[in-house]
């Protein structure tokens, strides 16, 4: 195991909470989303104006199903329909609406990304690349993809690091395949810090520990290989994302009913 570049242990165990978590993938992980309120709609609408993006628009109901509630099974339909820049720019807004919630960090940069007409043009290239590859499945193509986005310092795309680019890659690859991208940020990375993934890189802050991180591709390339074992070894048809689900809430969070 390299401490430069950390990978999962190969007998690392998944945590015993994420059980309760299991069997459930429409109600637990299809149907996690957020209100209008809760993705602070309002504010998409003034920023996106202010960025010159009006042309775009943040909905809770992108697909024009009547939905209430912006949820993952929205975005991974808006994924697959993402053919082109202006789509897949659509695509990206919700993916970036739902990760972020009422709260907006950083969300200005990341438009200035795309108010551009040029800028616009290079990073929804390299977007759509992205997604187009991750949508076989496999490691390879998880190590392709994030690649790609990533750089030293940051992501290729200003603003977009790899917890808000793994949202992206995730939703384009829709949970499915025998190693399918997934989240990870660093809530997650402190679940399996806490699993006994002890060399992932963390830094001391004055209330602990923070696990925000410009992850290597091999490391995020194995978190997807390790969650994807943890799902083959469980029961029920368990799917990758689920164990994602699970260790975002973490140990005490009770199941959805």
């Amino acid at each position: 195991m390299s401490k430069s570049r950390p990978t999962a242990p190969p007998d690392l165990a998944m945590p015993s909470y994420v059980g309760g978590w299991l069997g459930r993938r429409q109600e637990r992980v299809l149907e996690h989303g957020f209100s209008e309120h809760q993705i602070a709609l309002d504010w998409w609408k003034k920023e996106l104006k202010t960025a010159g993006l009006d042309a775009w628009e943040v909905s809770v109901d992108p697909l024009g199903s009547g939905a209430t509630r912006l949820d993952r099974a929205t975005l991974f339909e808006l994924g697959q329909l993402a053919h082109d820049h202006e789509s897949t720019l659509r695509f990206l807004l919700h993916v970036l609406a739902w990760g972020s919630g009422i709260g907006s960090r950083n969300n200005r940069k990341r438009l200035a990304a795309f108010s551009n007409e040029e800028l616009r043009r290079v990073n929804l290239d390299l977007l759509q690349r992205a997604a187009s590859i991750v949508q076989s499945g496999d490691a390879y193509a998880n190590r392709q993809a994030y690649s790609m986005l990533i750089r030293p310092g940051g992501g290729m795309v200003p603003g977009l690091g790899p917890a808000f680019f793994t949202k992206f890659l995730y939703f384009a690859g829709r949970g499915e395949g025998k190693v399918p991208p997934l989240i990870l940020d660093a809530r997650v990375a402190s679940r399996l810090y806490d699993a006994g993934w002890t060399d992932l890189p963390r830094s001391s802050r004055k209330n602990g520990y923070s696990y925000s991180y410009n992850w290597y591709t091999d490391t995020y390339v194995s978190y997807c290989e390790l969650l994807a074992r943890w799902a083959d070894e469980s029961p029920l048809g368990t799917r990758p994302d689920e164990i994602e689900r699970a260790l975002f809430e973490g140990l005490g969070a009770p199941p959805p009913a």
